[in-house]
């Protein structure tokens, strides 16, 4: 059809996924693209400046409800993990710098801008990434590790469980056992090289860091290796499509919770 935009992806036999990467690129770069689309969406849904939909919204045409669906549930994700994060570096804060929970807000909403450069620059994708946080964070806290080298840590021991092949809810068990220092509760541990011993004794000197930082950075050339894969990059396309979604769905999102959506 004349006037209609399509984007072409090819994937050949040898696992070129160049066409995807471009994809997502233009997805990450292009604030256009989501003023464009919300514009598009704001014709053809009515939708005013405060984010109410003055017309039903069964106008809206199907395809374009499902974007905002997607874009409304990854908003409510995002807005999930900011308060789940912020309620732990709340508890685990020692400095008391964060006075109030809107203290600890501000600071979560800055450490998952961290992790959104992290992704965008690492094999591992956003959502790996956050939750493996979630189950790190504490430990991170008590061993003194600075917010700036947990989001580091984090991305090396997320990229090599992904090299072992270990990824979502399993990746979180490994976890949990590594820093609960439960050798026979998991493998990482044993691929790691690490006993509990020495695990405590780099928690204790403060070393936590430096330590498992040299114990993943084998694992660092399977990152860049995985980062190439098609597996990969679908995942970070589909991330790219979900925040693109978010920010065009970002009025409605706050009408629905502010209860001003009629």
């Amino acid at each position: 059809m004349s006037g209609e935009r399509k984007i072409s992806i090819i994937i050949d036999t040898q696992g070129n996924v160049s066409g995807i990467d471009a994809v997502t690129d233009h997805f990450k770069h292009s604030e256009g693209a989501a003023s464009h689309l919300f514009e598009t969406l704001k014709a053809g849904a009515a939708i005013d400046i405060g984010g109410r939909l003055v017309e039903g919204i069964a106008r809206i045409p199907e395809s374009f409800q499902r974007a905002i669906d997607r874009g409304v549930e990854f908003n409510r994700r995002m807005q999930d993990t900011q308060i789940n994060v912020a309620a732990m570096l709340k508890q685990f804060d020692s400095s008391g710098r964060l006075k109030t929970f809107a203290d600890a807000l501000a600071q979560s909403g800055d450490l998952m801008e961290l992790f959104r450069r992290k992704a965008k620059e690492s094999s591992s994708t956003l959502a790996d990434l956050l939750a493996n946080y979630q189950v790190s964070a504490g430990t991170f806290a008590q061993a003194n590790v600075p917010l700036e080298k947990q989001v580091e840590l984090t991305e090396k021991l997320t990229d090599a469980l992904d090299a072992m092949g270990i990824h979502s809810e399993r990746a979180r068990l490994e976890l949990r056992a590594l820093f609960a220092g439960d050798a026979t509760g998991g493998t990482l541990m044993k691929r790691l090289g690490i006993t509990p011993e020495e695990l405590a004794a780099a928690k204790a000197s403060g070393q936590l860091f430096d330590f498992l930082s040299a114990k993943t950075a084998g694992y660092a050339a399977a990152g860049v290796r995985s980062s190439q894969s098609l597996s990969v990059a679908t995942a970070k396309l589909g991330e790219a499509i979900d925040e693109i979604l978010g920010k065009v769905s970002k009025p409605v999102f706050e009408a629905l919770t502010t209860g001003t959506l009629n």
